[in-house]
């Protein structure tokens, strides 16, 4: 975990510098803002299992560069908007089923009281002469 959290330190250094990352020369400066974030959500919708992950990162990629291509159509603004926002509409619902699978799972159950009422002794009838049992 340390080494991991050092090459994730070296990675965000370049952003907290003030300098941006340029993969080509004809993309946008700063394609790798708020990766961090993105990451979080990706594991928490990917259950930290390697084939969830692989899924929810496809999911979040495709969104991000369904935003990109939305952009030529409507405001760039407004498609980034939209992919955020969908991007947190599932962050929520998945994260409010865990909670509320832990919620029923922590409610302690109901015990009988020793005060309450007695339960109910079926006594049984002494069969009459002459009939059947």
């Amino acid at each position: 975990m340390g080494i991991a959290g050092a090459f994730a330190g070296l990675a965000g250094s370049g952003e907290t510098l003030g300098h941006y990352y340029q993969l080509q020369e004809n993309t946008l400066s700063g394609v790798l803002v708020n990766l961090g974030f993105t990451g979080i959500a990706v594991a928490l919708l990917g259950r930290n299992t390697p084939i969830g992950i692989i899924l929810a990162a496809l999911l979040f990629s495709g969104l991000d560069s369904g935003a990109r291509q939305l952009s030529g159509e409507i405001p760039a603004e407004l498609a980034r908007a939209l992919a955020t926002i969908i991007q947190g509409a599932v962050i929520l619902f998945v994260g409010g089923e865990a909670i509320l699978h832990w919620l029923f799972r922590s409610r302690p159950k109901k015990e009988r009281s020793l005060d309450s009422t007695p339960p109910t002794v079926l006594t049984a009838t002494p069969p009459t002469p002459g009939e059947p049992m």
